[in-house]
């Protein structure tokens, strides 16, 4: 449905608007009969995509939550010490805006630019080298 689809791109083109700079957005592709990635420009790095799998997942939050859909409202990620600070920053501004939880697993280094108090205030877990998951 044509509908159901502009919902949902009506949140992945606001995301992707905002950490990367240009509106991305899926269409059902008849003659391969599967949703496809539009508007993607060129060859682009694991960082970019990265950021880009982030806002689809966030989009899915919104548009369930605006479809009255009943879901668990998380994502989980890791990795992104493969995007851009600009990208972390925005991606996590996003995820303060929708009624979900965005959880990441990230080096705190990578994201001190943040600052501590940022850090933790959303902080659930802290693992170190004194402090492992199942103390081992």
């Amino acid at each position: 449905n044509s509908n159901i689809q502009n919902i949902f791109n009506k949140y992945f083109k606001q995301y992707t608007s905002q950490t990367h700079g240009e509106q991305l957005y899926i269409y059902y592709n008849p003659e391969k009969k599967k949703f496809e990635f539009d508007n993607i420009e060129g060859n682009v790095g694991d960082g970019y995509k990265k950021t880009e799998i982030i806002s689809f997942d966030l989009a899915f939050i919104s548009f369930f939550i605006e479809m009255g859909l009943d879901f668990p409202k998380f994502v989980l990620h890791d990795k992104l010490e493969i995007i851009h600070k600009n990208q972390i920053q925005t991606t996590f501004d996003i995820a303060n805006s929708i009624n979900g939880q965005f959880i990441v697993s990230v080096l705190k280094e990578r994201i001190a630019f943040l600052g501590d108090a940022f850090i933790d205030d959303r902080k659930i877990l802290e693992l170190s080298q004194d402090n492992k998951f199942f103390k081992f």
